[in-house]
């Protein structure tokens, strides 16, 4: 309250006063609070508050990874406690790096998917979802794009990236005689 942290119940007294929700991310998907306010005189009004989650294998620290237009797309799960209605998907700065689907699906869950694009890139591109609330709620979810077929570039250093087929060991000496290892459940390896 008034920038403050509070647990439980708070009173306002003042109209200066304001009571703001933060969510810190801890909640599992279909995570839902209700906030109850109430006065001497009226009615009490109750808000039910449900963040918008999206979460898929493909999304690591909070950033959607793609490997290309040769690979098959990222599947994302959308959810929203309580919410029946639809969703849409978006872009901003991918136009060669992500293309996300439209979603067809309605809440509290439903799914689409995110290729990869022919564009390497290790920032700019965000791919968005958006709930058709009253009051619209937009999760960004920054992505990357690092297609098979070339690597990109870190603090100057390029990553490239071996299609294999079928998974080797976990870590071994490549050709070049530079250290390799394969992600889990993939026929990458670096």
């Amino acid at each position: 309250m008034n920038g403050l942290p509070i647990t439980g119940t708070a009173t306002l007294k003042y109209s200066t006063d304001a009571l703001s929700l933060r969510y810190d991310g801890l909640g599992a998907p279909g995570y839902s609070i209700t906030v109850s306010l109430s006065a001497a005189g009226v009615t009490t009004q109750t808000a039910e508050v449900s963040p918008l989650f999206v979460r898929g294998a493909a999304i690591r620290n909070r950033v959607l990874g793609l490997n290309g237009s040769g690979v098959p797309a990222a599947n994302l799960t959308i959810t929203e406690a309580d919410y029946t209605g639809t969703f849409a998907s978006g872009s901003t700065g991918c136009s060669t790096i992500a293309n996300p689907s439209a979603i067809s699906g309605t809440g509290p869950s439903t799914t689409f998917t995110v290729r990869g694009g022919v564009t390497a890139s290790a920032s700019g591109c965000t791919v968005s979802v958006t709930d058709n609330n009253p009051s619209p709620t937009t999760f960004n979810l920054p992505t990357t794009n690092t297609p098979i077929t070339s690597g990109v570039p870190i603090n100057g250093v390029e990553i490239d990236q071996v299609n294999v087929g079928v998974p080797s060991t976990a870590i071994a000496v490549g050709p070049d005689r530079f250290m390799y290892f394969v992600v889990p459940n993939s026929s990458m390896e670096y």
